[in-house]
């Protein structure tokens, strides 16, 4: 067991929860969440419900729009949490929307433009779908072997050639993806799977009129630091745009496709500034997550209350000062 979730387990009867969060009051915690449901990796309705209630019990939930402009003026309120959604699937609308609603706690979506008018089909659910359709054993991918057995065997590939497309040029992991259904004989669907689809437009103008902001994450959701200069000016401006077109709505917030620190840089912070954001997020933790207005960090959401508990209450935060 890690130091810091033994620390965790013995100080939480003793009051170690309440400690941590007056330590870090002033620290915004910013949850970056993907997808509600069942499925591996996911967290579920009622994992959702009971970190909603929570938050709302113990907590100040805050818009991410009100956030970032009060903190232009340096007076954070204490113990502010923020919920993101990135990408824009279905499930926010079947299952996060209406929890959201019910609770009323405030929320930021940020959606991937082509994949919510369905054009787009996310590209790490396209490697995940081949890998799961094929009834091939095993597939070679630039020289190295993968076993495709089992379902574990399938995650276990996903995951490595997933980090492998990431530091591919996205014309090259376009491609490699695409090669991979002809190696592993899968017919390539008429349409993206319903499991693995987005929500609609008019579905985001509900959310809109029931208080739920919307950012933007891009129309195709490629690394942005591996397009040229004029496929990072269309993705970034054209998802704003194509988001106010569809809604009326005036997107203020970016966040960056991947969001780790490889996937972005200074090139990529200025197109965003430039197409008239005026904030952008990322996808990991920070010390002073307010620091940059252009890579503001977030916390991965977590399915395990332990380390749900750690990341909302501060343990997390404690531990990186502590570094």
């Amino acid at each position: 067991m890690a130091i810091n979730q033994w620390i965790y387990r013995v100080s939480k009867p003793l009051g170690g929860l309440s400690l941590a969060k007056f330590l870090t009051r002033k620290h915004p915690k910013i949850l970056m969440y993907h997808r509600i449901g069942n499925e591996l990796g996911r967290i579920n309705v009622d994992e959702f419900r009971t970190q909603l209630k929570i938050i709302k019990k113990y907590f100040n939930p805050i818009a991410l729009n009100d956030l970032v402009e009060i903190s232009r003026y340096g007076n954070i309120p204490d113990n502010c949490v923020v919920i993101t959604f990135d990408d824009g699937y279905y499930d926010f609308g079947e299952l996060a929307f209406p929890l959201l609603k019910e609770e009323c706690v405030p929320a930021t979506l940020f959606l991937t433009t082509g994949f919510v008018d369905g054009n787009v089909w996310l590209w790490p659910d396209k490697l995940k779908y081949v890998l799961n359709n094929t009834d091939l054993k095993n597939v070679e991918i630039e020289g190295f072997d993968f076993d495709l057995v089992s379902k574990f065997d399938n995650h276990e590939a996903w995951n490595l050639i997933a980090d492998y497309c990431l530091t591919l040029p996205d014309y090259k992991k376009t491609l490699l993806i695409e090669s991979l259904f002809h190696k592993l004989e899968v017919v390539l669907p008429d349409s993206i799977p319903k499991s693995q689809s987005a929500v609609n437009w008019e579905k985001v103008n509900e959310f809109i009129s029931n208080g739920i902001e919307i950012g933007s994450h891009s129309v195709t959701h490629p690394v942005l630091k591996n397009v040229d200069e004029k496929q990072l000016t269309y993705e970034v401006v054209n998802s704003k745009s194509r988001i106010f077109d569809m809604t009326g709505y005036e997107v203020q917030g970016f966040c960056y496709p991947n969001g780790m620190p490889e996937d972005f840089d200074e090139r990529v912070e200025y197109a965003v500034r430039a197409a008239g954001y005026q904030y952008a997020i990322s996808a990991y933790p920070g010390i002073n997550p307010l620091n940059n207005r252009w890579a503001i960090n977030r916390y991965p959401a977590q399915s395990n209350l332990e380390n749900f508990e750690k990341n909302l209450y501060g343990f997390t935060r404690l531990n990186m000062k502590n570094k």
